[in-house]
């Protein structure tokens, strides 16, 4: 009985302490970024002036022995990429082909979500094959404004090194803000809808 008290005092005083110390935020990483076939976000490219669409597909299995989930990136109507979305402890990842190895994928962010978390990675371009070191930055949880709609909570992710992007995840949404530059020139990418199932 007295071991019961004494581990509920215990437990009252790490309680009371914890929730009076000033900690980052933490929390949400299994939904930043809904995994499931026919989820459909669709963009509005403030540079270009042109609608984007990302639309995934039920998991494949990547040659690295793990499942990914398909996106394919789309506007006016042709394929501009596939990418694939995959998920472990560690972080949240983009891999660009089936066959890619560690250096051809990009590290959307890093687990757990805590605000002042940095990590770094290199990443091969599949465009003119040279190798970059990113490094990513969880910047700030904040609310965003997108086409009209307000997104609260979001995740502020800023990748800079040998890349400069930023990217506002919203828990239960996903990616609501993309905004950077890639070989292809800058690009404000802004959630104008999206369907998740």
């Amino acid at each position: 009985m007295r071991i019961k008290i004494y581990q509920m005092v215990l437990l009252s005083l790490a309680l009371a302490l914890v929730s009076s110390c000033d900690l980052p935020r933490v929390g949400g990483e299994g939904d930043i970024y809904p995994a499931s076939a026919g989820n459909t976000w669709v963009y509005y490219d403030e540079v270009s002036e042109r609608g984007r669409t990302f639309t995934m597909f039920a998991p494949v299995q990547h040659d690295g022995g793990f499942q990914v989930y398909p996106i394919n990136i789309e506007s006016d109507g042709y394929l501009l990429q596939s990418i694939y979305l995959y998920r472990d402890d560690a972080g949240l990842y983009y891999y660009y082909s089936l066959q890619s190895t560690p250096d051809n994928r990009w590290q959307l962010a890093a687990f757990p979500l805590v605000v002042g978390s940095v990590w770094e990675f290199d990443y091969r371009s599949t465009v003119d094959f040279n190798l970059y070191h990113i490094v990513g930055a969880l910047e700030d949880v904040e609310n965003v404004e997108s086409e009209g709609t307000i997104y609260n909570d979001c995740y502020r992710i800023h990748f800079s090194g040998d890349a400069n992007e930023t990217l506002w995840f919203c828990p239960g949404v996903g990616v609501v803000r993309d905004i950077g530059h890639s070989s292809y020139g800058g690009y404000i990418l802004k959630l104008e809808s999206y369907t998740l199932y």
